[in-house]
């Protein structure tokens, strides 16, 4: 995993509370050097200190970028899982029927079928691009990690925003805003851009 904002800004503020302790023991060394008139030592305990704090903080950043890792896969895998789950199965079969329609047949009437299964395959086809939509958003976050998701979903991303672009667009129209299912592009187009990971 590449270096995440996240990531770096949780290592940061780790090594950033260790400074006032580090400058604490410094000047406290250099007080009982003074008050026991011992010459030399507050170097070495300031430095034994130092490298003591250094060691903790490396040792604590690289724990909370693996911890960070570990839950990224893990909202990655939970995505696979919804997908999978057998409720949702449901919903993307009747959506996945629509795309195999639309697939077989170039000029296949979308809107028309949608407006004639409003309460069935409509919703459907706005649950998994919604869906589609909230994967963008966590992958573009870094909450979850990319390459797992990019591995199972990117065929299925890829064919429901080609197959239903022109859906897209139309709703975008509609509700006179680009942000309708706009992650989707964002997806499809980061894909696109960046070789496979």
């Amino acid at each position: 995993m590449k270096n995440s904002p996240i990531t770096m800004s949780r290592a940061l503020r780790v090594v950033l509370s260790f400074i006032p302790t580090v400058v604490g023991c410094m000047i406290g060394a250099m007080e009982w050097e003074q008050s026991t008139g011992l010459a030399g030592v507050s170097p070495i305990i300031g430095s034994s200190v130092a490298i003591s704090a250094l060691i903790y903080t490396a040792i604590t950043a690289h724990l909370i970028e693996k911890d960070l890792r570990i839950n990224n896969k893990k909202a990655a895998i939970e995505f696979i899982t919804e997908w999978q789950s057998p409720a949702f199965c449901v919903i993307a079969d009747k959506a996945g029927t629509l795309k195999e329609k639309v697939i077989a047949d170039r000029n296949f009437d979308i809107s028309k079928t949608l407006e004639e299964n409003k309460d069935d395959i409509r919703p459907a086809l706005v649950a998994v691009l919604n869906f589609i939509d909230k994967i963008s958003i966590s992958v573009q976050s870094d909450f979850a990690d990319e390459t797992i998701i990019r591995k199972f979903f990117h065929v299925i991303v890829d064919s429901y925003y080609h197959c239903f672009r022109p859906f897209i667009l139309e709703q975008r129209s509609k509700h006179q805003s680009d942000d309708v299912w706009s992650g989707v592009d964002q997806l499809v187009d980061r894909w696109t851009r960046q070789p496979e990971l």
